[in-house]
């Protein structure tokens, strides 16, 4: 029996311009196993599609014509990812680093550490402006 949604995944790229070939090795590279795989494209080539709910008649593959076949800039060999790996990676993200020390955190604050200090010594200035006003006046005034 063939799996219907790599089936799906292999049209959807074909219909995208990708040949079967390299749609194949995606599906590959993702780490589905290699004779569901081949399975499916085999059912492709040959326009029938036998799953578990019934038989089907496909299309043919035809290559497209009006899309030119993409060729890929760079290709590496990714292996497979294994599922119990993605939640330690999930994990990892989630958790932000826990070493960081009190100054690495105030490197870009010391503007606002100025600025807090001039408010405060301009408030302290104009509290005792108000509390010594008589002082201040006599003193201005010849």
């Amino acid at each position: 029996m063939v799996r219907e949604d790599i089936i799906a995944g292999l049209k959807n790229a074909i219909e995208r311009g990708y040949s079967l070939e390299l749609a194949k090795q995606s599906f590959i590279s993702a780490g589905y196993p290699l004779a569901e795989v081949e399975a499916a494209v085999n059912s492709i080539k040959s326009g029938y599609v036998i799953t578990e709910e019934s038989a089907q008649p496909m299309q043919t593959y035809e290559p497209p014509e009006s899309h030119p076949t993409p060729q890929p800039l760079q290709t590496r060999q990714l292996s497979p990812v294994q599922p119990t790996a993605q939640p330690a990676i999930r994990q990892q993200m989630i958790r932000p680093k826990a070493n960081f020390s009190f100054f690495s955190r105030l490197k870009g604050s010391w503007k606002i550490t100025l600025l807090v200090s001039l408010l405060a010594v301009l408030v302290v200035i104009f509290i005792l402006t108000i509390i010594f006003r008589e002082e201040i006046v006599t003193w201005l005034t010849p």
